[in-house]
C-alpha cells in the first residue's frame, strides 16, 4: 500500500501509520509536493501491483486524485481517494478541526487502510 499525501495531511497519514505501524508495515508514505518526476517515480509503483490512498486537503475534483487518474487512466482500481468531496463554508477553525469534519484524519486513514 502507497499512501500519496499531497500537503500538511501528511501529518495525519504519518499518525495513521504509526498507530498501526505492526500490522501496516508494507505501508510507504509520499510525500507530493512538486508533480516534477513523480508520473515515472508513480509508474515504478503501479508496475509492482502496489495500490495506492490518495489523501488531500482539496476537493476531489480538479485536486490530486483527478491528476493521478488523469496520468494512469487504466488504474482506477489501484486507487482510493481521501478528500474533500464538497467545500462547507460553515466549517471555520484549525486545521486539525477542518480535517476531523471533512474526514480527512488519521481515524478515517486507518479505517481505510483496514478496509483496503
Amino acid at each position: 500500500m502507497v499512501i500519496l499525501v499531497n500537503g500538511p495531511a501528511v501529518e495525519e497519514a504519518v499518525k495513521a501509520r504509526k498507530l498501526f505501524d505492526k500490522k501496516f508495515r508494507d505501508v510507504i508514505i509520499v510525500s507530493c509536493w512538486s508533480s516534477n518526476n513523480l508520473s515515472g517515480y508513480l509508474s515504478g509503483l503501479l508496475r509492482a501491483d502496489a495500490k495506492f490512498l490518495v489523501v488531500e486537503e482539496h476537493v476531489t475534483r480538479g485536486g490530486f486524485g483527478s491528476w493521478i487518474d488523469e496520468i494512469f487512466p487504466n488504474n482506477a482500481e489501484k486507487v482510493e481517494k481521501i478528500s474533500i468531496e464538497k467545500v462547507n463554508r460553515d466549517f471555520t477553525g484549525s486545521s486539525g478541526y477542518l480535517r476531523k469534519k471533512y474526514q480527512i484524519d488519521a481515524e478515517v486513514i486507518l479505517k481505510t487502510l483496514q478496509r483496503l
